[in-house]
C-alpha cells in the first residue's frame, strides 16, 4: 500500500473511532495522544518516552511510537515521563502537580517557586513540557529531586482538578463557589475551607483608568458597563467636554480580562464592546490609555501610571478609590482574593512551599508578581476624615450625633491598619479569612512599641435591626475580636492594652442598599490610638 494512502487510512481509521476508545476518565497508565492542530487522538498505555518520541500500546492498534514535536500526551503517566525527560533522566523523589488559573499560575506561583528555591539554597530548573505544562526541577541539599509540574487553567478547572486528585495544589484567582466547596468536601476535602486546606496568598485590584486630561474623577459600576458595552459613547454624558470614548483592555481571555467581566459586566447583564483596543501588558495599556484623552481602560491597580485611576462611585454617593490599603480592607469593590488550595499537607515539599507562602517572603514574592500582598498597611486618622463625612451622608436618617462625636474623639491621633476582621451574618462567628488574618496581626503588633497605645477594635453592623440592637452586635463582635487576639497572641499581649467599643451603623463603608454592601458593613476595624499622650509621627516597623 502506498505509505501516503495508510497513513490516510489509519488517520480516518482512528478518527471515526475516537467515539467509541476516549471515553471521559482513563483509567491508570492511560494516557491519550493528540495530533498538535488536528483531530486525531491515540488512546493507549503508555510504554515509554524520551525526547524524541512516545512509545504507546494503543488500543485496536498494538504498539506504535509517534513524533514527541507533533503529538500532545494528557494524562498521568505523561506527567511522569515528561519529568523524566525534564530531568535527562534523573530520578525524582517527587512530583507536585499544580493547576493554577492564569493570572496566579503564569506569574504568582512561578515567582514563589524561584524565590523558595533561593530561600532553600536548591538549584532550579525550567522547562516547558510536550503537553505545555512548565516543570520546575528542585535540586535539594540532600542530593532529592523534586519535580513540580505547574499547568494553567481556570480556576473552574483547577477545582475540578482537584476533585478528581489530578492536582496536589490549585491557585485560583477568585472565591470558590457553594456549589465547588460542596464539590470538593464530597472529594474528601473535609471540612473543606479548614485552616488546612485553603489559603489566601495575595490580593488583586482592578483599576479603571483615563487620561491625565480627562476631567472625570469617579464612575458608578453600572456606568463603566455601560461604556465596555457600547451603550455610552461620548464623554459629554459625564459632563465632560463632547469626544468620543475610546476602550482599551487586555486581551480577550486575560484572567483580568474575565474578572472585569464577572466583577463588572454580568452584574448588569451587559457583554463587551468588540472595538476595544488590547494589550498583553498592563504597563503598556496604561501608557495608550495616558495618551489617550478620550481613552478609558482597566489594569492591575499596581499598574496605573502615567494614568489616573478613577473612584468608583456607590449607589448611594460614597467614592471608593484604588490603593493598596482600600483593596486589602476590603473596601474598594473592584478586587478579588488569590487562593491556594490542597487537600492536605503530608507532602513534606508540598508543606514548605506552602507556610513559605504565607510568611513575609511569600509576601516579597507576591508584590515581586505584581499583585498586594497581605503585609499589613496602615494610614493616619487624617486620612480618614473626609470619609467619614462622606459616610454621614450614607447613614441612616436617624443618626446617632453623640456616637460620631465619640467616634471622632476615640480616633483622634490614631492610626488604622489594614486588617478588616469579618462577621457572618448576624452573628459574632469569623468569616474564615478573618481568622486567618489573626496571626498576622498579632506578629504585627508584637513589632510595634505599643507605650502611649492602646489596639482600638472598633465594631461596626449593617442596618439590619434598631439602633440599639445594632450597636449591642457590633459591641459583641468587638468583644469577640478581643477574645481572639488574646487568644492568639497567647501572652504577648495584655487586655488592658485592647478597647473593644462598638459603633453601631456608624462610618458605613458601602451602601446598604445591596447584600454585597451589608456585608461589607460587618466589620471589626483595628486601630492604634493614643492612650493618654499622642502618638509618635510614625508607626516602628513596617512588615
Amino acid at each position: 500500500m502506498d505509505r501516503a494512502l495508510y497513513w490516510h487510512f489509519l488517520r480516518l481509521l482512528l478518527v471515526t473511532s475516537a467515539v467509541s476508545f476516549l471515553p471521559s476518565s482513563l483509567h491508570a497508565g492511560e494516557v491519550i495522544l493528540e495530533l498538535k492542530g488536528g483531530d486525531l487522538k491515540i488512546r493507549g498505555e503508555l510504554v515509554d518516552s524520551n525526547s524524541e518520541s512516545y512509545v504507546l500500546d494503543a488500543i485496536s492498534l498494538g504498539r506504535i511510537t509517534v513524533s514527541r514535536s507533533k503529538f500532545a500526551c494528557s494524562g498521568e503517566s505523561c506527567l511522569e515521563t515528561d519529568a523524566a525527560v525534564a530531568t535527562n533522566g534523573e530520578k525524582l523523589t517527587e512530583i507536585v502537580r499544580v493547576r493554577g488559573a492564569s493570572v496566579v499560575g503564569e506569574k504568582l506561583f512561578p515567582q514563589l517557586i524561584e524565590d523558595y528555591s533561593d530561600w532553600i539554597s536548591a538549584s532550579t530548573e525550567q522547562t516547558t513540557t510536550s503537553s505545555g505544562s512548565v516543570f520546575f526541577n528542585i535540586g535539594l541539599d540532600s542530593g532529592s529531586l523534586v519535580g513540580i509540574d505547574l499547568r494553567t487553567e481556570s480556576s473552574s478547572e483547577v477545582v475540578q482538578a482537584l476533585a478528581e486528585r489530578k492536582a496536589d495544589i490549585g491557585l485560583t484567582s477568585r472565591r470558590l463557589t457553594d456549589s465547588e466547596i460542596g464539590t470538593l468536601t464530597k472529594a474528601g476535602f473535609v471540612p473543606f475551607g479548614s485552616l488546612y486546606n485553603q489559603f489566601v496568598i495575595g490580593v488583586d485590584g482592578i483599576a479603571i483608568i483615563v487620561s491625565p486630561d480627562n476631567p472625570v474623577t469617579a464612575l458608578s459600576l453600572e456606568d463603566i458597563s455601560r461604556i465596555f458595552a457600547g451603550e455610552i459613547t461620548d464623554w459629554a454624558e459625564f459632563g465632560a467636554p463632547r469626544g468620543p470614548i475610546t476602550l482599551y483592555g487586555p486581551q480577550a481571555g486575560n484572567d483580568r480580562h474575565q474578572a472585569f467581566t464577572n466583577l463588572v459586566m454580568e452584574p448588569y447583564k451587559r457583554s463587551f464592546q468588540t472595538k476595544a483596543t488590547t494589550f498583553h501588558s498592563d504597563d503598556e495599556l496604561a501608557k495608550a490609555v495616558s495618551a489617550d484623552k478620550f481613552g478609558i481602560g482597566f489594569v492591575g491597580i499596581k499598574h496605573t501610571a502615567p494614568a489616573n485611576p478613577l473612584g468608583v462611585k456607590d449607589t448611594c454617593g460614597l467614592v471608593h478609590t484604588s490603593s493598596n490599603f482600600t483593596v486589602l480592607s476590603g473596601e474598594y469593590p473592584l478586587s478579588r482574593t488569590l487562593h491556594l488550595h490542597t487537600s492536605n499537607l503530608t507532602s513534606n515539599i508540598r508543606s514548605d512551599i506552602i507556610r513559605f507562602a504565607m510568611t513575609a517572603n511569600g509576601d516579597r514574592a507576591v508584590e515581586k508578581a505584581g499583585f498586594i500582598s497581605k503585609s499589613i498597611r496602615t494610614l493616619p486618622f487624617d486620612f480618614f476624615r473626609a470619609r467619614i463625612a462622606s459616610s454621614v451622608n450614607a447613614a441612616t436618617k436617624d443618626l446617632d450625633i453623640a456616637l460620631l462625636k465619640q467616634l471622632m474623639v476615640d480616633l483622634e491621633g490614631g492610626y488604622r491598619l489594614s486588617t478588616t476582621l469579618r462577621f457572618v451574618a448576624a452573628s459574632t462567628r469569623f468569616e474564615k479569612e478573618s481568622s486567618d488574618a489573626l496571626e498576622r496581626l498579632v506578629v504585627f503588633l508584637k513589632e510595634q512599641d505599643l507605650s502611649g497605645r492602646k489596639i482600638l477594635l472598633a465594631g461596626y453592623s449593617d442596618p439590619s435591626g434598631y439602633d440599639a440592637q445594632s450597636r449591642a452586635l457590633s459591641q459583641r463582635r468587638a468583644h469577640a475580636a478581643r477574645e481572639a487576639l488574646l487568644y492568639v497572641a497567647e501572652g504577648a499581649l495584655k487586655s488592658e492594652q485592647i478597647m473593644a467599643i462598638g459603633y453601631g451603623k456608624l462610618f458605613p463603608i458601602a451602601c446598604n442598599d445591596t447584600k454585597a454592601g451589608r456585608k461589607r458593613n460587618r466589620r471589626v476595624e483595628v486601630w492604634l490610638v493614643p492612650a493618654k499622650s499622642a502618638l509618635p509621627s510614625v508607626l516602628t516597623k513596617q512588615l
